[in-house]
């Protein structure tokens, strides 16, 4: 069987019981923070020391390696890496120029992705929300644009740019997370819309994504759809993950929760925390839980093997085995792309700004900037 579950660390080096983590075969991935990175050598450090504990439990496979690095406020390697607009900066050059948000969204996603593999590390990314004022999305500046066009757009750019350092692309928040309706991290979240409204908008993108088989995993949103399954989150619906997701847009990679750690998905006693990770499994084909005590995800990992909600199916036994193979993909000659030096620089001094109020008043200047240059290529 493969792993079923993505973990985080709470420190910067291995405990013993993060070595019995590793070891373990429902393990399918480490996921990393702010909190695991000092600078390059460490990181290197403990990557090495996970795949040497993993090799030494007989795992014939390269453990994958996990981070949120999407840019702006969300970028968890600071110090040696490079800084990394966030998405909405994209959408502000698009709406100035397409073809020159297009072209940065694309060199950005590179740049991302070439800086990690190099470390044998993947991004859980683009965010393929719409900006629509979701509290866990907007205020970091984490979606491209309001546009189901626009973001459809930019998100394969930015992940053209993924593809050709080597790295997969993980689509999330299926069907969106861009609404106003509060932050999974901290609450249930309901979503009202019809199915057709969100097809027409949120869920557009995913379909658009998936069709043209850019994306290699998918995240589901702990957002409940009560007009299209009540009662149930994207992330443990059968209508969702099966009957849509699967059947209606013929989607077959990996799906991957997001962290079941989240009050979205329900509390985090350790009944709660095993159920969660239950129905998650049940149509989906990896979870991943972060910010618990390493005693807590051994227990969760040794209650879930041999669980017939976790056993899946041997189809999708297939898809995590690939998706493990190959996410740790081996870096790619990138193709020639043109750059305009000056508004590199200006955006790279956008984000050197840490306070946020600075960062935006600062971020203003850099689009008018841009306005007013004649932007014919990047």
């Amino acid at each position: 069987m493969s792993g079923r579950l993505i973990v985080s660390l709470e420190s910067k080096q291995l405990s013993d019981q993060e070595r019995e983590i590793v070891r373990h075969p429902m393990t399918a991935g480490i996921i990393l923070f702010t909190k695991n990175y000092a600078n390059k050598k460490q990181l290197k450090e403990l990557i090495a020391d996970i795949q040497a504990t993993a090799a030494s439990a007989g795992k014939d496979q390269t453990v994958p390696i996990f981070v949120d690095h999407e840019g702006g406020f969300v970028q968890r390697f600071g110090g040696g890496f490079k800084s990394l607009p966030a998405a909405e900066v994209y959408g502000r050059t698009y709406d100035i120029n397409p073809d020159a948000g297009l072209k940065l969204a694309k060199q950005y996603g590179y740049h991302m992705a070439k800086e990690l593999v190099d470390l044998g590390i993947t991004s859980l990314a683009p965010v393929c929300d719409l900006d629509k004022g979701s509290a866990a999305i907007s205020p970091f500046g984490r979606a491209f644009h309001t546009s189901p066009d626009a973001v459809i757009e930019l998100a394969s750019a930015y992940i053209e740019g993924m593809h050709e350092a080597g790295m997969r692309a993980t689509a999330k928040h299926f069907p969106g997370h861009g609404q106003d309706i509060g932050d999974t991290h901290h609450q249930k979240v309901t979503d009202t819309r019809s199915l057709a409204e969100l097809e027409e908008n949120d869920l557009k993108v995913f379909s658009a994504l998936v069709k043209e088989g850019l994306i290699d995993a998918v995240m589901p949103a702990h957002i409940e759809f009560s007009a299209v399954d009540k009662g149930k989150t994207a992330g443990e619906s059968e209508v969702w993950l099966k009957n849509i997701l699967r059947e209606k847009l013929k989607y077959e990679g990996v799906i991957v929760s997001d962290c079941l750690s989240m009050k979205g998905a329900g509390e985090n006693d350790y009944d709660a925390l095993l159920d969660k990770t239950k129905k998650a499994l049940k149509f989906g084909d990896v979870g991943i839980m972060c910010h618990q005590k390493p005693e807590t995800f051994l227990q969760v990992l040794k209650d879930i093997q041999g669980e017939p909600d976790c056993a899946s199916t041997p189809e999708s036994n297939a898809r995590v085995q690939k998706w493990i193979s190959q996410a740790v993909p081996k870096s790619k000659k990138p193709k020639a792309t043109p750059t305009n030096k000056h508004m590199l620089s200006m955006l790279e001094q956008y984000m050197s700004h840490k306070n946020a109020e600075r960062t935006a008043a600062f971020g203003r200047g850099v689009i008018a900037g841009m306005a007013a240059m004649k932007l014919r290529g990047l």
